[in-house]
């Protein structure tokens, strides 16, 4: 519904993904002139009036076509990259945003690790070096012991983050997290074993930061740090469910984020000692912001980031933030090959408790198996308002994949699986 304080605003919506779209129909919808930039060629949306077709980095460029088109607000989601560029452009522009103070401390662990630690001491993370050399990072291990984690400093998705067990692996997994860091920098880590969690929230303007919603999340392995399953509300006791939430919003003032999405991840030890391992000051991929904090909370945090961009006033009353039991499953195709085809039935929309889903790999494909969040096969994400009952669930999963057909060039045909 348009809101006439904002019809003819000039918006720029910075990435167009599969999971901005929501973005691009809410602003639509207020009456919004919208603008675009991404990194791609992107079949034209007829509800955008002009793409710049851009490196995120060339910050000069974006800021040259913002000017051009009178851009009024910037709005950014779910891609660090296209965070760093909509704080830059925001701070030159005056808009209501994240700084690029805040962009940078939340797209650079090692920047994020040096401030916490400075900030607030009593925040744990895992023992932490910059890494310049290989030698540098087996020296590290005789100080902490294997395993470690070797990682870009400032890289998306899982790229180049390996867990190392010895020195035979160190040499791979540096040049792994080398060539997936824009900045050319590498962070070694002690290695945490426990619990992983994630924790998304907001800071509003008015109320300060706020813990939404905490999941636990289900790995690939212990070698490949990619998750294949999300569970709302993580499953842990009441008391370190809590605990972790105001550990969240601790991290949160450390760092002192002032706006927008957060979307966080830690580790939980065996005496139940939660550890930093990153947060980003934007909302979670695969839906996470548009519709999985939709389906747990009740309300639509993404409308509230776009309406707190473009300033109209849309208060939150947060003792109503429910705890819906939703979760993101990631599934696989499970034979190797060249993807010739998917196809969907009709069933499959109609599935009640069914949230959203993606197929993430494209016709053509060669399929390989999964070794970092891009390329994942695919996933759903599925809730259940009135009890969280397995049959029911295990019923619903099976039905959803069932209707998901894939091809291969070779004729052979399968449905996806659930990890």
């Amino acid at each position: 519904m348009e809101n006439k304080s904002v019809v003819n605003k000039n918006v720029l919506l910075i990435n167009l993904g599969w999971e901005q779209q929501s973005y691009i129909e809410q602003l639509f919808q207020l009456g919004c002139n919208i603008f675009a930039v991404n990194h791609l060629d992107y079949v034209q949306d007829n509800r955008i009036i002009d793409t710049l077709i851009s490196d995120y980095f060339d910050i000069e460029n974006i800021i040259e076509f913002a000017h051009i088109n009178h851009i009024d607000a910037v709005i950014a989601d779910q891609c660090d990259h296209a965070i760093y560029a909509a704080a830059v452009v925001s701070e030159v522009l005056n808009c209501q945003n994240i700084s690029v103070e805040h962009a940078l401390l939340t797209t650079n662990k090692l920047l994020q690790r040096e401030r916490i630690k400075l900030q607030d001491p009593a925040i744990k993370q895992p023992d932490y070096a910059l890494c310049l050399t290989p030698q540098q990072a087996k020296q590290f291990a005789i100080q902490i012991g294997y395993p470690i984690i070797l990682k870009p400093v400032d890289s998306r998705g899982s790229f180049g983050v390996s867990k190392v067990c010895n020195d035979d692996e160190v040499m791979t997994a540096f040049v792994s997290a080398l060539n997936n860091s824009p900045a050319r920098q590498v962070l070694v880590e002690e290695f945490i074993i426990g619990t992983q969690i994630t924790v998304d929230g907001y800071v509003d303007l008015k109320q300060g930061a706020q813990s939404l919603a905490l999941a636990c999340k289900m790995m690939v392995d212990e070698q490949t740090q990619v998750a294949i399953g999300i569970s709302y509300p993580g499953n842990l006791p009441s008391l370190l469910y809590k605990q972790a939430m105001d550990n969240n919003i601790q991290v949160v003032n450390a760092l002192g984020l002032k706006f927008g999405m957060t979307h966080a991840e830690y580790m939980i030890d065996r005496h139940d000692d939660i550890y930093l391992i990153e947060i980003a000051n934007r909302g979670g991929g695969c839906f996470t912001s548009t519709d999985i904090l939709h389906s747990v909370t009740g309300i639509d945090f993404a409308n509230k980031l776009v309406t707190d961009c473009v300033g109209l006033e849309n208060t939150i009353d947060y003792k109503q933030v429910a705890a819906t039991p939703t979760d993101l499953l990631f599934f696989y195709i499970p034979i190797d090959g060249q993807l010739e085809s998917v196809t969907y039935t009709d069933e499959l929309t109609s599935l009640e408790g069914l949230v959203n889903y993606k197929v993430m790999i494209n016709e053509g494909d060669y399929i390989d198996a999964v070794s970092n969040d891009a390329n994942r096969h695919g996933f759903i994400i599925i809730h259940e308002k009135r009890n969280n009952n397995t049959d029911k669930k295990s019923q619903l999963i099976t039905k959803i994949l069932s209707a998901i057909q894939f091809t291969m060039a070779d004729g052979r045909v399968t449905n996806p699986v659930v990890y």
